[in-house]
């Protein structure tokens, strides 16, 4: 649920609060969310942090 409420977030210009969603969700600490935390970041321009989640 997380992932698909940040995309949401997301294209409506709220990229710091979508970043957060994906961060406190219970599964958060996945490799997967850590995908998804990741794209999110680079879609806002933060590209290196982006990378050092990954």
């Amino acid at each position: 649920m997380a992932v698909p409420l940040s995309g949401l977030l997301v294209r409506h210009g709220r990229g710091d609060e979508a970043i957060e969603q994906i961060r406190v969700h219970p599964e958060g600490d996945t490799w997967y969310a850590a995908w998804s935390r990741s794209e999110l970041l680079a879609t806002v321009g933060r590209a290196e942090e982006a990378l050092a989640v990954l």
